[in-house]
């Protein structure tokens, strides 16, 4: 995420943020995030274990 979108989001409430990360496009919605309706701690872990996954599956894989 560059700052400038960062900037933007900066501590504007979720629906604030939702809008404003679904017209930066796709890329920055990895786990949905424009499609929840809310944005819990249970949304927020969910979303943190999808991350964590596809890092170390696609990002730090080393080659064997």
């Amino acid at each position: 995420m560059s700052s400038e979108l960062n900037g933007k989001l900066a501590n504007k409430p979720f629906q604030a943020k939702k809008a404003i990360l679904g017209s930066a496009g796709r890329a920055y919605d990895l786990g949905g995030i424009v499609d929840q309706d809310s944005w819990t701690s249970a949304e927020i872990k969910s979303r943190t274990r999808l991350l964590a996954e596809r890092a170390y599956d696609e990002v730090w894989k080393l080659p064997v």
